[in-house]
């Protein structure tokens, strides 16, 4: 489920990417091709970064353990955002999409999982 979750994710974001077809700063410091909105590297690693610690917090019990994984984790998602911002080839509103979809994704696949689950426990 958690590698679905991801590709149809990345899939549904991609199709967004290529109706709003925003084009990316004019003063980016690196040559990248393809539209801006949303940040895809942004949706991406949002989107893993929850479903790994979905993944993490059902296996590790040791909550100091788990405490150094969610900030090695996010030290990692705060890199790839600021990334992005610094090396401008996304405005500002393309990272932010990028993480609101990625929550907003991982949120109603969610919801759909547990429907499924308990439907399923009540067979």
């Amino acid at each position: 489920m958690p590698f679905m979750e991801v590709m149809v994710g990345y899939i549904s974001m991609e199709i967004i990417k290529v109706s709003v077809a925003r084009t990316r700063p004019a003063d980016k410091l690196v040559n990248v091709l393809g539209y801006s909105f949303p940040s895809a590297h942004t949706f991406e690693i949002i989107l893993v970064l929850l479903v790994l610690l979905g993944i993490i917090k059902q296996i590790l019990r040791n909550t100091k353990t788990l405490y150094f994984i969610q900030i090695f984790l996010f030290s990692i998602t705060f890199l790839v955002l600021f990334s992005r911002l610094y090396l401008r080839v996304h405005f500002f509103s393309d990272v932010a999409a990028g993480v609101f979809l990625a929550y907003g994704w991982h949120s109603i696949w969610q919801n759909i999982a547990n429907k499924l689950t308990k439907n399923l426990h009540n067979c």
